[in-house]
């Protein structure tokens, strides 16, 4: 029962990444209703093994997107999307996790210039045409739907 509950996370990701691309922004409810989702696992009893390591793993990626932001390497909503997304990432499969997550900035951020370069334009409605934002929302997903799907 409670496995759905991370395929409510993964279908609410997608919603996330087109609010980053569309808007430039991640907004604090979506992350709320990330961790609201996480609570509804524990309420279910999901297995309080894998949840305790779940939440020191998301711990360990806000406080990872957090350096990141201090540093202007990430926005703050990406930081606390790292958290939310973290909490449904599977035990042991984190530092392949991390690898992907690595590669997915690369690739994200050269699609978004040439994306920009090909068909952006100052006055689209889209952020991410505007040439605004490289849309991190989208490692942060693509990442959390790996972990949830393939593992």
């Amino acid at each position: 029962m409670a496995i759905w509950i991370n395929y409510a996370a993964a279908a609410f990701l997608v919603y996330i990444v087109f609010l980053n691309i569309r808007h430039g922004s991640i907004p604090n409810w979506g992350v709320l209703t990330l961790i609201g989702l996480f609570g509804l696992k524990v309420v279910l009893g999901w297995g309080t093994f894998v949840l305790w390591h779940q939440l020191v793993f998301a711990v360990c990626a806000l406080a990872l997107g957090l350096a990141l932001y201090a540093t202007d390497g990430f926005g703050g909503g990406v930081a606390k999307l790292m958290f939310g997304a973290a909490l449904f990432m599977p035990p042991g499969q984190w530092a392949w996790l991390m690898f992907a997550f690595v590669a997915l900035i690369i690739v994200t951020t050269v699609l978004s210039v040439i994306v920009r370069r090909t068909i952006g334009n100052e006055e689209s409605s889209w952020a991410v045409l505007q040439g605004k934002i490289v849309p991190m929302a989208v490692p942060v997903a693509v990442t959390a739907w790996i972990g949830i799907f393939a593992f």
